[in-house]
Formats: structure tokens, C-alpha cells, sequence
């Protein structure tokens, strides 16, 4: 387990920054100790085959990063972070959208990429967070549309492939029907149907408009 004071040390490291703006000699040893560690985890995944145990790895590993992460968010500093941007997309895959999000924000707004991905961290944020949820309402789970909300809010800027964004669409469609207002519902799940003429919509669609007639 971490000790506060290893947490305390993990933060200020990684915001460490000289009186010029520069990184300190610290912040810079410390973060390529983490780059070294992610590495390393990265590796140890591979070897995992259970989807089960990937998260459990994932979750485990997690409780060393967020400390880093929350320093690098204090710093503010617009610098390129891989143990960040990776803390976001395993947070997301453990299903801890509402820890991820905040730091999805920040990462977004300081134009971060996601090395070794062919999707662009905008995508895997908004497609991730879709998929989870279409699987939580295959199996009849309460939808987070306030997480879903947010989702399309941080990523509605960014450039992505229009079927990824209309999973979001379609999730958040299911959410809003969940939350009774199935008028918005509808227009959610036709969002999803023009952007991509397979979304899976039209069968809940006409359910919907039965409804309302």
C-alpha cells in the first residue's frame, strides 16, 4: 500500500517546475521512473489473457499513478503526459468514468495523444465510455447519463470517426429513455442513426415513437 508520504512526494515531483518555467532535475528523474514503470506494466498485461485479471492489474497499478496524475494536473503545465493519458484509459476500461473524465478534460484541452493507439485519445475517451455503456444497458444496468453528458461535452470539438460518435449518441439516447424523457431520447438515437446508418437505432426508434403516439 502507498504512504502519504509517498503520495505527497509523487505530486509535488510531478509539479515540479523551475523559477524559468524549466522541470526541475527532480520532476524529470522522477517522471521518467514512471515512464520506465508504466513500460513495465504495459508488458505484464500482455502476459494477462483474463479480461478479469487485466482489470484487476490495471486497477491495482492505478493507485501508484493517480498520485503522479493529480500533481501533473495541479502543475497545469500543457506538456505531453503518457502516464496521465494511460490512467485515463484504464480508468475508463476498470469502469471509473467519473475519476477519468476530469483528467479526459484536461488532457483534451492540453492536446495530449495516446502513443501506440491508431485511435486518437478524443475517440478511445468518447468509444470506450459508449461501449461500457451499451453493455451495461444490454444487461437492464442504470445508465450515468451525467457521465455520458460530459462525455460529448469534452469531446464534441475534436475530429473522430462519425461511428464513434454515434455510439455516444446511441448510449446517451438509451440513458435519457431511462431517465423518462423519451422525447430527447429520440433525438439522441436519430443523432446516432445519421451519423451512422447501422447504429443498431431503428428497431428502438419506432418503439419510441409508439410510445408517444
Amino acid at each position: 500500500m502507498m504512504t502519504p508520504a509517498r503520495r505527497h512526494f509523487l505530486r509535488e515531483s510531478a509539479g515540479g517546475i523551475t523559477e524559468e518555467g524549466g522541470e526541475t532535475r527532480l520532476s524529470e528523474g522522477m517522471r521518467q521512473l514512471m515512464l520506465r514503470k508504466l513500460d513495465e506494466d504495459k508488458r505484464s498485461l500482455l502476459r494477462l489473457q483474463s479480461s478479469l485479471r487485466r482489470s484487476d492489474f490495471k486497477r491495482k497499478v492505478l493507485v501508484d499513478y493517480l498520485p503522479w496524475v493529480e500533481g501533473v494536473i495541479r502543475s497545469g503545465k500543457p506538456t505531453q503526459d503518457d502516464v496521465l493519458v494511460m490512467s485515463i484509459v484504464w480508468l475508463i476500461d476498470i469502469g471509473e468514468p467519473v475519476k477519468a473524465l476530469p483528467l479526459a478534460a484536461f488532457a483534451l484541452a492540453h492536446g495530449m495523444t495516446i502513443p501506440g493507439y491508431d485511435r486518437t485519445l478524443a475517440t478511445v475517451i468518447a468509444e470506450d465510455i459508449a461501449n461500457r455503456a451499451l453493455t451495461g444497458y444490454e444487461l437492464s444496468e442504470p445508465l450515468d447519463m451525467a457521465v455520458l453528458q460530459q462525455t460529448m461535452e469534452i469531446t464534441a470539438s475534436h475530429d473522430m470517426p462519425d461511428e464513434a460518435r454515434a455510439k455516444l449518441y446511441k448510449a446517451l439516447g438509451y440513458a435519457m429513455e431511462q431517465n423518462g424523457d423519451t422525447q430527447k431520447a429520440r433525438m439522441a438515437l436519430e443523432q446516432a442513426l445519421r451519423l451512422h446508418t447501422r447504429a443498431g437505432v431503428k428497431k428502438d426508434l419506432n418503439r419510441l415513437k409508439k410510445a408517444d403516439d
